[in-house]
C-alpha cells in the first residue's frame, strides 16, 4: 500500500493510479495506517491496514474511516473488494 521509500511516519505517498496521502504508522508484516486521498480532489479519508497470522496463511483486514470514495457508501464495499481480489491474485500459490 506505501510507495516504495515511504515506511517512515509523516512521508507522502503516491500510488501509480493517482491516490496519495500521508504515512501515519507502519509496522511491517503486522499494520500500516495512511491517510486517503482517491484523487486530487478526492475527500479525506483513513486507511488501516491489518495484517495477522492465520493458519497456513495471513489474515488481511482492511478499515476505511471518513468519507468514501464514492457519495454511495456500497460503492466503498465495492472498490475494497476488487482491491483486495487483485491484491490476492498477485500473491504466490
Amino acid at each position: 500500500m506505501t510507495a516504495p521509500g515511504s515506511a517512515t511516519r509523516g512521508e507522502p505517498w503516491r500510488a501509480g493510479d493517482g491516490s496519495y496521502g500521508v504515512v501515519r504508522s507502519y509496522h511491517p508484516l503486522e499494520q500500516v495506517r495512511v491517510t486517503w486521498h482517491p484523487h486530487e480532489d478526492g475527500p479525506l479519508s483513513m486507511l488501516d491496514v491489518q495484517l495477522t497470522p492465520e493458519g497456513d496463511g495471513t489474515r488481511v483486514e482492511v478499515f476505511h474511516e471518513g468519507h468514501g470514495i464514492a457519495d454511495d457508501p456500497r460503492g466503498d464495499w465495492q472498490h475494497w473488494a476488487d482491491a483486495l481480489h487483485r491484491f490476492a491474485a498477485d500473491l504466490p500459490t
